[in-house]
């Protein structure tokens, strides 16, 4: 029998696609949902990140990481965009970077967003 948690981490220690499903119905129960700190950045966290950022019928606050992962998704920060509450259900967010985090993230997104899309 598995236990909590285990067998959702890579070689790093940064948590997998495996854990997702035990993420989301851990984040279906709480209150209010912490994504971010200790992270770590891979692409399979930068997408449930994302998930997270646009589907989560919780208030979320995004730090470290969770930013990172953010900026390497800008499309999830557009489309989450406001209104926070009422029309569609959407739910607070609150995005808490330190000025070097901000700094990082605010570069990563212009750099993201000045990419040619592709045909």
């Amino acid at each position: 029998m598995q236990r909590h948690g285990e067998g959702y981490g890579d070689a790093a220690g940064r948590i997998t696609g495996a854990a997702r499903d035990q993420i989301i119905a851990a984040a279906a129960e709480a209150t209010v949902v912490a994504c971010g700190p200790g992270l770590g950045r891979s692409d399979g966290l930068t997408a449930l990140v994302a998930e997270l950022y646009c589907d989560l019928e919780k208030p979320l606050v995004v730090d470290a990481d969770g930013l990172n992962a953010l900026a390497e998704n800008v499309d999830a920060l557009r489309a989450h965009a406001a209104p926070r509450r009422g029309a569609g259900g959407r739910r607070p967010r609150a995005l808490t970077p330190a000025f070097a985090a901000a700094g990082d993230a605010s570069a990563a997104a212009e750099r993201k967003s000045a990419c040619p899309k592709p045909p």
